[in-house]
């Protein structure tokens, strides 16, 4: 059975299925009668492929640019039809075929049907499947040619299209917009994408219009920014000089901003090289005025440049790499799922001024996931965040009056509670040396042996009768 391919009819725009073999040859319409010439496989990529990854993107960036301040990624409204439609995926769906405008034309016309259930004896594209192929007809599947081979890949049907009736040799040859997730950690989503995207326009204005500090959207006072590579300002490598640069081109969002107009407006920045000049758009909200995003640029072992990035609000990642890879991918998957757990582990239930003060002394290893922070006893709850205890998944941390300390719960190691009415006081005993580790509030011991509860080499001792303890 030859294969097929789907094309739209180019006046209503019905999907019609037709044989690859009968590309050249005239058809016609039955929904609206109307005849054109049938396009090769070559032409469909040649017309198609070219559009369609920044197309694609383009029609995320509108579809989400509706949605609620703070609420997560949705459909919402969809735009008007591309001409040359895609998934989100970036398979073709069809294309519109070329209308025959010589009616007269004494050729042979095939009779196409729009899509419909396939019986088992073709019934369905019967006028088409009987014709001759024209004298340009592809190769059959055992002949040398330049086509791209089939990867063995499931092909899920569409409704009503048996499976197996989609040609399988249709791969998009042009490169595509992809982020690349590095990392998921307590700081951020770390990203890199090919530093060459920076010179196309949709793709520097594909970033959510929410503040990658906290997520907040529109309403909450944004500024868009444009991304700045801390190593490709020229002559200097220094993140205060990069929010110099940032500054210079920030701009207040109205009610109807648009990030084209805003990097049009900014054009090249002067300081920074190329492609790097590009401004790629970043939001922040109230509050982060001294904060930047991290930045740097990298070149691999072939030559080519990387932009690598951190998003310190997960879910901003997550919504940037559905507009940019889709919905479909794996890496979507993996990184909406890794955001989820570090959102339910607490850190997110923290206020910002706490994370941003817990930051500044607890710094989190490289994958490493937050579980409980305990403010020291002899804190105001107005100083939450400055001193403490922090329990992760493998250590231990506090910190009070310039005076910090880390315990791997690797090791072999006991932890000291003696509570009183009021307080429980902590001391850590280690390789026969003990430590005071501050003290919490008695309400929260229980939150305290319950975080540590897993870690395999720590014993929890809990009495008024504890070991004397010293500095360490």
């Amino acid at each position: 059975m030859s294969q097929k391919m789907t094309i739209d009819c180019p006046s209503c725009g019905r999907p019609l299925l037709v044989p690859e073999a009968a590309a050249g040859r005239k058809a016609r319409c039955t929904e609206c009668d109307n005849r054109f010439v049938i396009p090769s496989v070559e032409e469909m990529l040649e017309q198609t492929v070219s559009n369609m990854v920044l197309e694609e993107l383009d029609q995320r960036w509108h579809e989400d640019e509706t949605e609620l301040p703070d609420a997560t990624p949705s459909a919402g409204r969809v735009g008007a039809r591309p001409e040359y439609p895609v998934s989100n995926t970036g398979t073709v769906l069809g294309m519109p075929a070329v209308s025959d405008q010589n009616h007269d034309s004494a050729a042979p016309v095939i009779s196409v049907d729009h899509l419909a259930p396939a019986s088992d004896d073709g019934d369905s594209a019967a006028a088409v499947a009987d014709a001759e192929p024209p004298d340009h007809a592809p190769p059959p599947d055992d002949a040398d040619d330049d086509r791209l081979p089939d990867d063995g890949g499931a092909h899920e049907p569409g409704p009503g299209v048996a499976a197996g009736d989609y040609p399988t040799d249709l791969r998009p040859t042009e490169p595509r917009p992809y982020l690349v997730v590095n990392e998921v950690s307590m700081t951020g989503v770390s990203l890199s994408f090919a530093a060459e995207w920076m010179n196309h326009e949709v793709f520097r204005t594909s970033m959510p219009i929410r503040c990658v500090f906290t997520g907040k959207g529109p309403g909450n006072a944004l500024v868009s920014r444009p991304l700045i590579a801390v190593n490709r300002i020229k002559g200097d490598d220094d993140h205060a000089r990069a929010r110099a640069v940032e500054m210079r081109y920030e701009q207040s969002l109205g009610p109807k901003h648009s990030p084209r107009e805003h990097v049009r407006s900014i054009g090249r920045m002067d300081k920074m090289t190329e492609p790097f000049d590009q401004p790629l758009l970043y939001y922040a909200c109230a509050g982060h005025a001294g904060d930047a995003v991290t930045c740097r640029a990298r070149t691999d072992d072939f030559g080519r440049e990387h932009v690598e990035l951190l998003i310190p609000f997960g879910e901003v990642a997550v919504e940037w790499v559905s507009r940019v890879n889709g919905r479909c991918g794996p890496e979507y998957a993996r990184l909406k799922t890794a955001v989820a757990a570090l959102t339910n582990d607490g850190w997110s239930s923290l206020p910002e001024k706490v994370q941003r003060r817990l930051q500044t002394w607890c710094r989190f290893e490289r994958g490493e996931r937050f579980k409980l922070y305990l403010r020291d006893a002899d804190l105001t709850v107005a100083d939450a965040g400055l001193g403490g205890v922090v329990v992760t998944d493998r250590r231990l941390l506090y910190h009070k009056f310039r005076r910090s300390r880390s315990l791997s719960l690797k090791q072999e190691a006991v932890l000291h509670l003696r509570p009183d009415d009021r307080y429980v006081r902590l001391t850590l005993e280690s390789h026969g040396r003990l430590a005071r580790a501050g003290k919490i509030l008695r309400q929260d011991m229980n939150k305290l042996i319950q975080s540590v509860a897993d870690a395999p080499r720590l014993r929890v001792m809990v009495g008024h009768d504890g070991p004397s303890d010293d500095d360490g």
